[in-house]
């Protein structure tokens, strides 16, 4: 069963029927998929965007605020979507992975702590994620996925797939400015438009495939 990373756009928080929505649309694809879900930070980041302006906080300060705020919206999904439960740590990750039930909501702050502080990243700078604010849940998402070596990512937004060679070359306006950065690490990418729920573009695969 392909293990699959479903970033959820913050944006999409504003529709109150989303987790009704997921929970169907995860329901129909549960055979062949085994999810794990990452929420991005929508309008709570936009909270901490304001502060940064405001008080002049920094990038750093700044993104584990928003980083934070990424924590509340998932732990509003474990509230809401049936079967949804928090995972925290790599290793709870794994045992999640080896059960395949239910449906495991990444918090984001002490996992990337602690993958980031593997002695393989401590010895490749470039394998950390820069804290600046040109590192959205996006690259997150895709960081995640490429650390913890899942079968593919998913971004799940509240647009249109964006063009591959605009993805590629960081031009896309689709994704954060970062996440060209981490394409080559993920196997396969896909993009949902949850908006109007139309079919799946498929971005990237390992099979060659693109859409």
């Amino acid at each position: 069963m392909r293990t699959v990373l479903y970033k959820i756009g913050g944006s999409l928080l504003s529709d109150s029927s989303l987790f009704n929505r997921l929970d169907a649309y995860l329901s129909q694809r549960e055979e062949d998929e085994f999810p794990l879900l990452l929420f991005g930070g929508g309008p709570v980041v936009d909270v901490v965007r304001g502060y940064d302006k405001q008080y002049g906080l920094g990038e750093e300060s700044s993104h584990q605020l928003a980083l934070q705020g990424m924590e509340l919206n998932a732990a509003l999904a474990v509230d809401r979507l049936p079967k949804a439960f928090p995972v925290y740590s790599a290793m709870e990750l794994e045992v999640a992975r080896r059960k395949l039930t239910g449906r495991p909501v990444l918090f984001v702050c002490s996992l990337i702590e602690e993958l980031e502080e593997h002695k393989e990243l401590e010895q490749n700078p470039n394998g950390l994620l820069p804290p600046t604010w040109n590192t959205t849940s996006d690259s997150i998402a895709a960081w995640l996925t490429q650390k913890l070596r899942l079968d593919e990512l998913r971004l799940v937004k509240s647009i249109t797939a964006p063009v591959w060679q605009e993805l590629k070359s960081g031009t896309s306006l689709a994704v954060d400015p970062e996440f060209s950065n981490w394409l080559d690490g993920i196997p396969d990418l896909t993009w949902l438009d949850f908006q109007t729920e139309s079919e799946l573009v498929y971005l990237k695969s390992s099979t060659g495939k693109l859409g």
